[in-house]
């Protein structure tokens, strides 16, 4: 390939928060970029949609994401500098369950490793200061005065206007048919154009075994349902981002469910946690809600959350891509150096998108990492090396 020959420098497939981000933080280096998504951004077919994310900075899953967590927050603040949008309310965020539960004391590590402002409290302080959760007396909380709630299809607007305005180009609507190596760089394939490229960031969310040979039991792309309770009516006050931190809620056995307040208040969004969902192909994935869907939450909120009314007002399906050990997938593509791969997110990937974004970037054009990235090696997954 002709270095001269090149339409860009790195090439973005799929644009979804990950994708977005890796674009803006491209852009923001004078790197020359393409991206491309087969959809719009911030469509709902994927993962990156649903009106509001939940951002920890104390990440129970260990140091390093939280590490990412922190990076990721500068990031987002960042963003919303430069974008004069809102995307990060810090409403605080509650981890609450046994003091043996997976979620409570990972979270209460991470915070204490890494020295960041928490709060233990009690069932009785749970009761006086957040009395809108019902909790049992052996219930404890972790309470991260620095997390807060996302704006996803806010967040991926403003990087992508601020990627074009930096210089990036954007085609939406271009489905990549493949992509493949040469001696010296990338070949995208769409439709009857072939876009060359020195690097590629593939990050296709659930749609990632398009693009590698990875077995189905290995990654699974699984059907969620995110869904919208209301305040009773004499209660609404209790459910405003001011007053209702985001929060996690371990039930036992590692399940139990998420949740957080809506910018304007009176609706309360809450999704199961610790709920795999069945495996579906994104393309032709059952997007119609049935009753089955929201059951489990509803007995949740009546449980927990007896505030809310018992059925929820709103509901809207998901995809969630999963990993074995629910670690991420980012680094370079085992046998390809010029390939960089994002995916795998397991559910908990977004608020940590501005991160990924920046450190995608940076192995794209060669920088180093401060982040700590052997966890999230792709080279565990992807066994046969090449790309289709």
């Amino acid at each position: 390939m002709d270095k001269n020959n090149f339409d860009a420098d790195v090439a973005v497939v799929g644009l979804g928060a990950m994708g977005c981000m890796s674009l803006w933080r491209l852009s923001i280096r004078g790197i020359s970029a393409i991206g491309f998504e087969q959809h719009t951004p911030g469509h709902p077919h994927g993962s990156s949609h649903g009106m509001s994310r939940l951002y920890r900075t104390a990440c129970f899953e260990g140091a390093d994401y939280t590490q990412l967590a922190i990076l990721s927050k500068q990031l987002w603040q960042e963003l919303e500098g430069v974008s004069s949008r809102e995307l990060l309310e810090l409403t605080g965020m509650l981890t609450i369950g046994s003091a043996t539960a997976d979620v409570v004391s990972g979270t209460l590590k991470s915070a204490q490793q890494l020295t960041l402002p928490h709060e233990v409290l009690d069932a009785a302080e749970i009761r006086s200061r957040f009395p809108q959760h019902l909790v049992s007396d052996s219930d404890i909380a972790v309470f991260d005065p620095d997390g807060g709630v996302l704006s996803p299809e806010t967040a991926l607007s403003a990087a992508l206007e601020q990627s074009v305005e930096n210089g990036a180009q954007v085609f939406t609507h271009a489905h990549v048919d493949g992509v493949s190596t040469t001696a010296d760089g990338v070949v995208i394939r769409v439709g009857a154009e072939e876009f060359r490229v020195r690097h590629a960031i593939i990050s296709a969310g659930p749609w990632i075994r398009q693009f590698y040979p990875i077995d189905q039991e290995t990654v699974r792309v699984t059907r969620q349902v995110m869904t919208w309770f209301r305040a009773r009516e004499n209660k609404i006050e209790s459910f405003l981002p001011s007053t209702f931190p985001a929060f996690i809620r371990d039930t036992g056995n590692g399940s139990g469910a998420w949740g957080c307040a809506m910018h304007g208040g009176m609706d309360v969004k809450i999704g199961r946690e610790g709920f795999d969902g069945p495996v579906v192909d994104p393309d032709t994935v059952d997007r119609v809600i049935h009753t089955e869907d929201f059951d489990i939450v509803c007995n949740f909120a009546r449980d927990y959350l007896p505030d809310l009314e018992p059925r929820p007002v709103a509901a809207q399906t998901c995809l969630m891509t999963l990993t074995p050990d629910s670690n991420f997938m980012i680094g370079p593509h085992p046998s390809e150096p010029n390939i960089t791969i994002l995916g795998g997110f397991s559910g908990h990937g977004f608020k940590h998108a501005t991160g990924v974004g920046e450190v995608a970037a940076a192995l794209a054009i060669g920088e180093p990492i401060a982040i700590p990235l052997a966890r999230f090696a792709p080279s565990r997954l992807i066994l046969n090396p090449s790309p289709k």
